[in-house]
């Protein structure tokens, strides 16, 4: 491992279509991983169908965990490494120490910028310009784990040309939130909840209400947790009727996190923002519905067409200034109305010259249906 360990830093800013393996083997007392770019060890040419596996090779010494890495350019490789300082999630050094026991315990962490992760734990594709990103933990109610935090956060950075994203769940329910089985939030260990949520919902929520375009939420079954603030950081909610939103934090001690106590108040008032928070009573969606809570619920048979047909809508819309009304609108409560009235000047000064505006005013003068570009 010696000259492994040694490997030059002139290798590390392209690799080309290769596999890149940061090894840190360490003895059971280790204090940690260092965090010094000399632990990239080496540039392995493993075949194709290595990619994602983790075996012996010989440039290692050690079985190690490798990952594709497609054409493009490692600028820090400490960078690389602090992307993947969580020890517990899957081909991590805690999953693979449970793993690999060589010489040592196996702390492995592998990191490409070009290679396309590999999904357990949502399906994701993007056609006809409708993202949809489904969380597919069905045996789980499809509840967080770290590795599906990861999985979405990629998706969600790989929208492409999407014009809208759908959010579902798979099987019968939509999410029931953090999966209290997960390592990262178990009891009776010292775990730092305030960084599980400032690292993985914090930023879920924010990317979810900045999208620059609408997002809909497909409430299929209970939304419960994190799972029913997730969905309420959608732009437009269209529920089952036999869906349910709870509000279950009060059960376990704790507060309505991703963004709970900021959009419930918000939406159906302080009074009925206390009582579904302290009581964690379910409400259901057609209930929801009539408080302004959600947008839509329909009847079960319907959902997919009601959440469809929508999302064709939006697909086929005005991309720019279908944004511009999400990002006014959120961004509303923190303006006064004289602030306001400069936002809605600035906004329509700049849609005024889009492609979009003229195809529309056009196509009305015209008397037919407009080919918006979303530009």
């Amino acid at each position: 491992m010696g000259d492994a360990r040694a490997a030059d830093k002139r290798l590390l800013p392209r690799f080309g279509d290769q596999h890149l393996a940061f090894p840190g083997l360490v003895e059971e007392d280790d204090r940690g991983l260092r965090r010094d770019a000399a632990q990239i060890a080496a540039v392995a040419d493993i075949s194709e169908g290595g990619i994602g596996e983790r075996e012996k090779h010989a440039a290692m010494g050690d079985a190690v965990a490798v990952q594709h890495v497609g054409p493009e350019r490692h600028a820090d490789p400490r960078i690389a490494l602090a992307r993947l300082l969580d020890p517990d999630a899957p081909g991590r050094a805690g999953a693979l120490g449970r793993q690999h026991r060589a010489r040592h315990l196996v702390r492995q962490f592998v990191w490409g910028h070009g290679g396309a992760m590999a999904y357990e734990t949502i399906a994701f594709k993007v056609e006809g310009g409708i993202a949809r990103l489904t969380l597919n933990r069905p045996d789980r109610l499809n509840s967080f784990t770290v590795r599906m935090h990861e999985e979405v956060a990629d998706a969600l950075a790989s929208l492409g040309d999407a014009r809208c994203l759908i959010l579902t769940g798979a099987g019968r329910g939509f999410c029931a939130g953090q999966d209290l089985n997960d390592r990262a939030v178990a009891p009776g260990e010292a775990v730092d909840l305030g960084e599980s949520v400032e690292q993985r919902y914090n930023p879920l929520i924010r990317t979810l209400t900045s999208l620059p375009m609408p997002v809909i939420a497909r409430v299929n079954g209970v939304a419960a947790g994190a799972g029913a603030n997730i969905a309420l950081a959608c732009d437009i909610v269209i529920a089952a009727k036999s869906a349910k939103f709870i509000q279950s934090f009060a059960a376990i001690g704790l507060i309505p996190d991703s963004g709970g106590t900021w959009v419930l108040p918000r939406l159906v008032g302080q009074a009925r923002a206390l009582g579904l928070a302290l009581t964690g009573e379910p409400l259901g969606a057609e209930k929801a519905a009539e408080w302004g809570l959600i947008w839509k619920a329909v009847e079960d048979d319907q959902l997919d067409a009601e959440v469809d047909a929508l999302a064709a809508r939006f697909a086929a819309g005005p991309t720019r200034g279908l944004a511009r009304i999400k990002q006014m609108i959120r961004e509303s409560w923190g303006q006064s109305l004289d602030a306001e009235l400069d936002r809605q000047r600035d906004a329509m000064r700049e849609l005024g010259f889009s492609d979009d505006y003229r195809e529309g005013v056009a196509a009305f003068m015209e008397k037919r249906k407009p080919n918006f570009t979303g530009k």
